[in-house]
């Protein structure tokens, strides 16, 4: 989200990438999708996304830690490794 709000960047957009990879593994699609860019934005933004019935809690807890809009809310690399 950084990139596409113009923001400032640094190693923790690739923890945002890694957590839309993940949820595309498990989902088989994109986690923040509309009719038009401004409404992806605006999903991303908002944490506006679904998480499947079938995935355990610890997994719907990691992608959900990992998709914060803010980085400084987003778990780290160390906290991820260490995910139950």
């Amino acid at each position: 989200p950084e990139m596409l709000f113009n923001g400032s960047y640094d190693y923790r957009i690739d923890i945002w990438a890694l957590g839309v990879l993940l949820y595309e593994m498990v989902h088989g699609h994109a986690p923040f999708r509309g009719d038009s860019v401004a409404e992806v934005k605006e999903r991303m933004m908002k944490g506006s996304y679904e998480l499947s019935d079938a995935l355990s809690e610890s997994l719907k807890k990691l992608i959900t830690d990992i998709l914060k809009f803010d980085p400084a809310e987003r778990i780290s690399l160390k906290e991820i490794l260490v995910h139950h």
